[in-house]
C-alpha cells in the first residue's frame, strides 16, 4: 500500500504512526521543496520502519544537501525501488547521488526520467558503482551521441541490469549503431524502450542485424517512430528466438507493409504480442492479419487501434478466425468505424479464449505434478509440450 504526504505533513509529529507500522511500503512525496528541517524528521521516522522500501519524489526540488540528509535511507538497504523522475537535481547533486547509491546493496529499480541529465558517463559510473540494480528508466533526459556511446560502451560487459528505458532521447539512426553493437555483446538486457526518438528503417536496420544474434532481449519498444518499411525485420523474425514482444505503435506502416509483416509473422514462433496501433492501414492490412493468424499459434496480443480506415469489415474478418483460433487472448482495435455489438462479440470469444488458456495452464502443471508423484523421468517429462497440444485439440489424456 503506499502513502502520499505533503510537505506540510513532515512536521510536528504528524508522521509518528509510521514508526513501527507494517501497513505502507511505499512512500511519496510529489510537487514539493523540502527543507532540511522537514527531511530530518522523514529519516527520523523511516528509522523505525522496516516495511517502506519503495520511495518516490517526483517534480520535487533536490539540492546535493537535500542528498546528505537522506543519504540513512539508501544506506540502510531496505530500499529497493528510487523515483526521482521530473526532480530538479543538477548533474552536480546527481554525481553526488551516484557516490551515495554504490553502497545501497538493496537497490533494484530507478527512475531518473526527465531530469535533463544529459551526461551518459554519470548514468555509466552508478551502473559501474552498483551492481545489484536491475531497471534503469532515463526518459526525456536529453542523452546526446557522447553520452549514448558512454552508456552503451559500459552496458556492453553489464551482466545485472535488464531493463533500459531510453524513451524521447533525440536517438537517430546514426546513434543507432551505438545500441547495436552494445545488443550484440550485452547478454542480461531483456526490454529495451527506444520510443518518441528519431529512428527510421535505417536504424532499424542497423538494430536488428545486431539482434539477429541476441538471445536475451524479449520486449521492444520502438513506438513513436518514423519506421516506414518491415523488411529489415525479415532476418530477424528467421534468427532471433527470444524477442516475445515487439512495438511499432504511431509508426508509418501502410497496408502492404503490414502484409509482409503478417507474412513473417506466420512463420515466427517466438514473438506473442505486437503493436500496431494508429500507422496508416485499413481493411486491408487488417485482412493480412487476421489471415497470418490461421497459420501462427503462438500470438496472444494484437493492437491495431486507431488505425481510421479500419471498418467493420476488418472485424468481420476476425469474428471467423476466432472460431479456430485459440491462442489469441488480447485484440485491440478502437475505432469510431466499429459499432458496439461487434465489439462485443469480438470480446466474447477472447473471453472463452482466456478462460480456456487458465485452464489448460492449470493442467499443465497438474501433469507435471502428477509425473512427479510417479517419479517420472526428465527425458519422460519432455513430452509435456505434446501432451498440452492434444489438450488444445481436446483430446482426453489420462495417467
Amino acid at each position: 500500500m503506499e502513502i502520499i504526504l505533503r510537505a506540510s505533513d513532515l512536521e510536528n509529529g504528524k508522521i509518528d504512526f509510521l514508526k513501527g507500522s507494517h501497513k505502507f511500503t511505499k512512500l511519496t512525496i510529489c510537487n514539493e521543496r523540502l527543507n532540511p528541517e522537514r527531511l530530518r524528521y522523514l529519516v527520523h521516522v523511516l528509522e523505525f520502519n522496516d516495511a517502506i522500501h519503495v520511495l518516490r519524489f517526483p517534480e520535487c526540488f533536490i539540492s546535493r544537501y537535500d542528498i546528505q540528509i537522506l543519504a540513512p535511507l539508501f544506506l540502510n538497504n531496505r530500499v529497493t525501488k528510487l523515483n526521482l523522475c521530473m526532480t530538479d537535481i543538477c548533474n552536480e547533486c546527481l554525481k553526488y547521488l551516484v557516490n551515495i547509491l554504490k553502497d545501497c546493496s538493496s537497490l533494484r529499480k530507478l527512475n531518473l526520467g526527465l531530469c535533463s541529465i544529459g551526461d551518459g558517463e554519470i548514468v555509466s559510473k552508478l551502473l559501474e558503482s552498483n551492481s545489484n540494480l536491475k531497471v534503469l528508466d532515463l526518459r526525456s533526459n536529453n542523452l546526446n551521441s557522447k553520452g549514448l556511446l558512454y552508456l552503451t560502451n559500459f552496458l556492453k560487459f553489464n551482466s545485472t541490469l535488464v531493463s533500459l528505458n531510453l524513451t524521447e532521447n533525440d536517438i537517430g539512426d546514426s546513434d543507432m549503431e551505438y545500441l547495436a553493437d552494445m545488443l550484440k555483446i550485452n547478454i542480461s538486457l531483456k526490454t529495451l524502450k527506444l520510443a518518441m526518438n528519431m529512428i527510421s528503417s535505417k536504424g532499424l536496420n542497423l538494430l536488428t542485424n545486431a539482434l539477429k544474434t541476441n538471445n536475451s532481449l524479449t520486449e521492444l519498444d520502438l513506438g513513436c517512430n518514423d519506421i516506414s518499411e518491415v523488411n529489415f525485420l525479415e532476418e530477424l523474425f528467421q534468427n532471433n528466438k527470444s524477442l516475445a514482444k515487439i512495438n511499432l505503435n504511431h509508426n508509418e506502416l501502410v497496408n502492404n507493409e503490414i502484409q509482409k509483416l503478417s507474412q513473417l509473422l506466420e512463420k515466427n514462433s517466438s514473438i506473442n504480442s505486437i503493436h500496431l496501433a494508429s500507422n496508416c492501414f485499413g481493411d486491408d492490412g487488417a485482412y493480412f492479419l487476421a489471415g497470418m493468424l490461421k497459420n501462427n499459434n503462438y500470438l496472444t496480443y494484437i493492437n491495431f487501434e486507431d488505425n481510421h480506415d479500419i471498418t467493420e469489415k476488418s472485424i468481420k474478418y476476425f469474428e471467423e478466425i476466432l472460431e479456430t483460433n485459440t491462442n489469441l487472448t488480447h485484440l485491440t482495435f478502437w475505432n469510431y468505424n466499429i459499432s458496439d455489438e461487434e465489439t462485443e462479440l469480438i470480446d466474447k470469444r477472447l473471453k472463452i479464449n482466456r478462460i480456456n488458456k487458465k485452464r489448460l495452464q492449470c493442467l499443465q502443471v497438474l501433469c507435471l505434478e502428477k509425473m512427479d508423484r510417479l517419479n517420472m523421468t526428465d527425458e519422460i517429462k519432455t513430452f509435456i509440450p505434446t501432451i498440452y497440444e492434444s489438450c488444445l485439440s481436446k483430446k482426453v489424456v489420462t495417467f
